[in-house]
């Protein structure tokens, strides 16, 4: 590879480091997981779910009719905030 500035020419080469660690998992060893809320947009979406801090499980704390009625406000909100969009879908879906 030539320098623009002093038109020397160089060996460029690149190199790929693979780094592990290991990290406690007390959740994998009999103890109790670290749940924390997943955050995400949209939030209606990530209502109710949490991941464990430790081994990145997920779970829904959510029942199913819970999680209809968040997704279900979500898509009444989205309705109202752009009804020009959702009426052009809904007569698409007609035809």
């Amino acid at each position: 590879m030539e320098c623009e500035h002093c038109e020397k020419v160089f060996m460029v080469s690149t190199s790929i480091i693979y780094h592990h660690s290991a990290e406690k998992c007390p959740c994998k060893n009999g103890e109790e997981h670290d749940w924390q809320p997943i955050k995400g947009i949209p939030t209606e979406y990530f209502a109710g779910r949490e991941r464990c801090t430790y081994c990145d499980e997920e779970r829904d704390t959510y029942t199913r009719e819970e999680r209809q009625k968040a997704i279900g406000d979500y898509v009444l909100m989205l309705e109202k905030k752009y009804p020009k969009q959702t009426e052009i879908k809904k007569n698409h879906n007609q035809i």
